[in-house]
């Protein structure tokens, strides 16, 4: 290759034999960062009038040429940016500039496209880098292709780099068709020498072939790359996931499954479509081998009159309640949903009663196209051996107490599980873990779970005992009265106590102070009850002639309060639920509203806003209360 022997105003001297001074221009000069950081600024006659003085010393410094180049290129003089970048390439063709090969070569290719694989010097480039010239054709489309992949086949035939960017460069722009014949000549030429290699380009044209859908060719190519090149990280996700598209869930279960074995946190986390999980009531999940459901007894509707506000009159169903046993079943922590053996995702009722897309947190389904899981990924627990109880739960005082803690008759009652081990949310708060206690659950009996995937070799589901949250089932109060709050009631007396249970956290009272002053003056107590453990917040509620609460957990209590207890909840227009009304009117209790103007703050939840209580309001419903 010719030297070139003049760049513009800055001059090269004429060198008939490069090669002797390979070696002796590679050192960067102090001034290349100043020269590269007036570059980046677009300071470009800066940077030229830099490289002026510098050249002026030492012509020939590879560094220094490479900087030239790229400013001749962005100021669109390609012909010195031609002379520059050429002697980059001739000063010392055997290692190039790390990251800044790649601009050379873009600006060589650019300028003059399949020209430069002639360049005997330019091979030496390549050889070292020998998938860049198909990187670069991948990148601009060259029409002559053919001679850029040769090239590099030439310099490293077992290059698997070349051999998967050829196939994907020749379907890019040839059609598939020239890819599968790229990918026929792989195997000709290397497949007996190196079937390892082989293998992984049949296993890379097999994914390339899942991108464009076509699963029957990509099934084919997937296999044979396996044989040839056994233990290719993440081939049984990708032959599961072929097997999927084709319809073959029988194969492709197996085959998620074993990849979620070897990988526990699985491949990125994406669908496979956009059909939902259907998730089911235990009761309508047929019977097998794996899996049966007994009904412990029946439905019955229930009718709320209030002593109270006439429009809070209430009427629901409560289903009858159940006791499934499932093995080989996965209990998804925090959800609390089941996989059962056959791939059926059961539900409480509560958690979900409707198709979803997927569970919240780690937790991703593979879902077939009955709606059935295939497998799941997420953070996976070994085996827990033996028989085991779902329980459930989370950090809510009043759902623990009011739903959760409702499978609680099932599993005292039923003899097959009252020395089996209780599945136990670990977010539940102490308090609940102190209620079990109190109605016969001993600490060693509860397992703490996570969120993630907990295989369970046995696993029963008791019911709760009711199928919404608040539509609590009368029975379950009666359950609670006999067994925990009882005791801390004394019939003999009439409650007294004025009592005020303030927030923590979101749904704050704006104006706080007044509504405290305003109690003050009615003989009100003010409870921090999160200050207190649960058998001293049970009594003060049990000696309760009113309770006065925002809305929320704090008002769980007034199940410990007598009946002749009167009950006020403090909220605001977005936060109007009938949890505490149904509560209050299934245990004769009177009950008041006040509801107060939204503030807006706090929480993405409208519901969980602060609010303002209007104080004529509550004065009114107090002494209407107390008169």
């Amino acid at each position: 290759m010719a030297c070139p022997t003049k760049l513009g105003s800055v001059g090269v001297k004429d060198c008939q034999n490069p090669g002797l001074i390979v070696n002796m221009s590679r050192t960067a000069l102090p001034v290349h960062p100043k020269v590269r950081a007036a570059i980046d600024a677009g300071d470009l006659a800066h940077a030229l009038a830099m490289l002026k003085r510098v050249m002026a010393r030492s012509p020939l410094n590879r560094p220094s040429l490479f900087l030239l180049g790229e400013v001749f290129w962005r100021l669109r003089q390609f012909d010195r940016a031609e002379i520059a970048m050429r002697w980059v390439v001739v000063l010392d063709p055997g290692d190039p500039p790390g990251a800044a090969n790649h601009q050379t070569l873009s600006i060589l290719m650019r300028r003059w496209g399949a020209a430069a694989l002639h360049w005997r010097r330019y091979g030496v480039v390549a050889a070292k880098e020998p998938d860049t010239l198909v990187q670069m054709y991948l990148k601009y489309d060259f029409d002559d292709m053919q001679m850029c992949a040769r090239a590099s086949l030439c310099l490293s035939p077992a290059d698997v780099n070349v051999m998967v960017q050829l196939a994907r460069a020749e379907a890019k722009l040839g059609g598939p068709k020239r890819a599968e014949r790229r990918i026929a000549q792989a195997r000709l030429l290397i497949g007996i020498a190196h079937p390892n290699v082989a293998g992984q380009i049949l296993v890379a044209y097999g994914r390339n072939l899942m991108m464009q859908e076509r699963h029957e060719p990509a099934l084919e190519s997937l296999r044979r790359g396996g044989l040839l090149a056994p233990g290719i990280h993440g081939l049984d996700f990708d032959l599961g996931r072929a097997f999927f598209e084709l319809g073959e869930d029988g194969p492709a279960k197996r085959l998620l499954h074993q990849a979620l074995v070897r990988e526990p946190q699985g491949r990125p986390m994406t669908p496979f479509e956009t059909k939902v999980l259907q998730v089911r009531a235990a009761t309508e999940i047929e019977s097998s081998p794996g899996y049966s459901c007994r009904s412990l007894d029946v439905g019955f509707n229930v009718v709320i009159d209030p002593k109270g506000d006439p429009s809070d009159r209430f009427s629901y169903v409560v289903p009858g309640t159940f006791l499934a046993r499932a093995d080989d079943a996965i209990h998804i922590g925090r959800d609390h949903c089941v996989i059962l053996s056959d791939g059926s995702v059961l539900s409480d009722g509560l958690t979900y009663r409707q198709p979803t897309r997927a569970w919240d947190g780690p937790v991703f389904p593979y879902v077939s196209r009955d709606r059935r899981v295939l497998a799941a990924t997420g953070p996976k627990t070994r085996t827990l051996e033996g028989e085991h109880i779902l329980f459930g739960g989370g950090p809510n005082y009043y759902h623990c107490v009011v739903d959760w803690l409702s499978r609680l008759p099932v599993i005292l009652v039923e003899p097959e599980l009252r020395a089996l081990r209780i599945l136990v949310d670990q977010t539940v708060p102490d308090s609940i873990i102190r209620i079990l206690e109190l109605c016969g659950v001993s600490r060693e009996r509860l397992v703490l779970t996570q969120e993630g995937l907990h295989p369970v070799e046995r696993l029963w589901i008791p019911s709760l005992a009711h199928g919404r949250r608040g539509h609590v089932s009368p029975k379950y109060l009666k359950f609670l009265e006999n067994h925990l709050f009882r005791p801390y009631r004394d019939p003999r007396k009439v409650g007294s106590r004025r009592l005020y249970f303030p927030r923590d956290g979101h749904r704050q009272i704006a104006n706080a102070t007044e509504v405290e002053c305003l109690l003050e003056r009615f003989g009100f107590q003010t409870v921090q009850l999160m200050d207190l453990p649960v058998e001293e917040q049970f009594g003060l509620a049990s000696e309760a002639e009113i309770i006065v609460a925002p809305f929320g957990a704090g008002l769980t209590n007034i199940l410990a309060a007598p009946e002749t207890a009167t009950v006020v909840e403090l909220t605001h227009s977005h936060a109007v639920r009938a949890l505490f009304p149904i509560l209050s009117g299934l245990r004769g209790q009177p009950f008041r509203r006040v509801i107060g103007r939204h503030q807006g703050g706090r929480g993405s939840l409208p519901m969980h806003a602060d609010f303002t209580v209007p104080v004529e309001s509550l004065e009114t419903k107090l002494r209407a209360s107390l008169d």
